[in-house]
């Protein structure tokens, strides 16, 4: 048997902590003068694809507390992407100051592909900047994180799957990871690429599987506790929930099936860790790059380019300074799997909505 994957260095310095690039909770609002564009506001044309979000509402707070004067010009796919057209014929008419794309699929379609930018159908002649991208390099939207040789500038929304590894090594050693994933979405499959690799590196056993697809080629919701189960047969230390849409949707199915067979979930980002009364989550962990501190990020960069007046492919494509280990306490009394002190001191505790407990059986956690 595969000795198990432990942590080889501290999770603070490890997992929690890059280089210091940029500190938000250091941005106090104060009394200056308002920064404007020659007596008007700066024009920002932002693109969404699921509603507002907390990184759309650090985007405006940062101006706001920065007293930048912007006119935030906002535009909702709705989660359909035939409107991304009709968006980059309305960029290209009003000639805003600046371009926000939210998501990997919002950026594609109206920055494109580094290597397919097309004018007729992309952005190009317009600076902007992305967020919420997980894999910028991977889906092929910049080649290079130093300098994108483009109009564009953005960050790095998934915490390196590296340091994913060991948060979850510094609360549990494991030796066999089940991963849960839908196909269709790009993130997924470039994060299951990512530890599969690094499970031959790192001497571990992963066993991925995908949801099953309808006939309109979308993945069945009702699949979820067959795939859970299927997994749980195996008998991982982690089921792991990549940076996927449809997961994080179906979370609190997935998180409460998983408790039935005793079986901790760990969430790479903020949607499979939200707390929702309708869709409360027992993902028992997660470290993720918050939602709401990516949008202030975007935004200083943003301010880079509007204020300082700076070329964006100058402005290196960033992670944030520091990363949120967020750990639910009630989900680790019922699983009986307590975290170590070194984790205690640094997680940010969730609150919540439902009482895991009921979920585990008499026998409770592996």
């Amino acid at each position: 048997m595969m000795a198990p994957f432990r942590a080889v260095t501290g999770i603070a310095a490890a997992a929690l902590t890059l280089a210091s690039l940029f500190m938000p909770h250091s941005l106090a609002a104060q009394e200056r003068r308002v920064i404007d564009n020659d007596g008007k506001p700066f024009r920002i044309y932002m693109v969404t694809w699921r509603g507002e979000t907390d990184t759309d509402r650090g985007f405006a707070d940062y101006f706001r507390e920065r007293n930048i004067s912007v006119d935030l010009i906002r535009r909702d796919a709705n989660r359909d992407s035939s409107k991304f057209p009709e968006f980059v014929a309305e960029i290209k008419s009003l000639k805003p100051d600046l371009v926000y794309t939210w998501g990997t699929g919002v950026s594609l379609a109206i920055l494109g592909k580094e290597a397919e930018v097309d004018p007729e159908k992309h952005i190009t002649d317009i600076p902007a900047v992305f967020a919420n991208v997980s894999q910028p390099i991977g889906s092929g939207l910049v080649t290079d994180a130093q300098t994108s040789r483009r109009n564009i500038t953005g960050s790095f929304y998934l915490v390196p799957e590296e340091a994913q590894l060991k948060a979850m090594a510094q609360y549990r050693s494991f030796n066999k990871l089940a991963v849960l994933y839908n196909r269709k979405e790009s993130n997924s499959r470039l994060a299951v690429d990512a530890l599969k690799d690094l499970s031959k590196r790192m001497a571990f056993e992963i066993l991925v599987l995908a949801a099953p697809l309808d006939d309109k080629g979308e993945p069945i919701k009702e699949s979820v506790p067959d795939l859970v189960a299927e997994v749980s047969a195996w008998k991982p230390d982690f089921i792991y929930i990549p940076p996927d849409s449809f997961m994080s949707r179906h979370r609190h199915h997935l998180s409460r099936e998983a408790l039935k067979y005793g079986v901790p979930v760990f969430g790479a980002a903020e949607g499979s860790l939200d707390q929702e009364e309708d869709k409360p989550s027992h993902v028992l962990m997660g470290l993720i790059s918050r939602y709401y501190n990516i949008g202030r990020l975007t935004g200083h960069q943003a301010e880079r380019i509007l204020v300082n007046r700076q070329r964006p492919e100058d402005i290196p494509i960033e992670y944030l300074s520091r990363f949120s280990l967020v750990l639910n306490m009630n989900v680790a009394a019922a699983l009986r799997l307590y975290p170590p002190m070194d984790i205690l001191k640094i997680a940010e505790i969730t609150d919540p909505i439902e009482d895991a407990k009921q979920f585990v059986p008499a026998a409770g956690g592996s």
